[in-house]
């Protein structure tokens, strides 16, 4: 009879970490690209020049007030400008499958933006 219970504890044993181990890989709740609300906010700084705000579920994900990308610092010199990129970030969000997305200099460059 020791035997039967040692074996009883044993699967449950085993069971209760493969149940474990199954939901923390398959969690049903897990953040994905669907299930993220994605605001855009293009806004006008006290100097005149751009800047957009990427929020995620209310969270600031991505602020970015100069061009992205390329070498220097170079601000948004138009509303136009600043839209076409964050536009372009938040389409890179909903196709790319989790990571931080990021612009290539090539991207940016295909925008033609002012002041580059």
């Amino acid at each position: 009879m020791g035997t039967f219970i040692n074996s009883r504890i044993s699967f449950l044993i085993v069971f209760c970490a493969g149940l474990l181990f199954y939901s923390c890989g398959h969690n049903s709740s897990k953040d994905t690209q669907k299930d993220r609300d994605i605001n855009l906010k293009v806004f006008e700084l006290e100097n005149g020049k751009w800047a957009y705000q990427i929020d995620v579920n209310g969270k600031t994900f991505i602020y970015q007030n100069t061009i992205p990308a390329v070498e220097g610092i170079y601000p948004f010199e138009t509303e136009e400008d600043a839209f076409k990129t964050a536009n372009l970030m938040v389409q890179k969000m909903q196709s790319d499958e989790g990571g931080f997305p990021s612009l290539s200099v090539d991207e940016v460059k295909a925008l033609k933006l002012k002041g580059l």
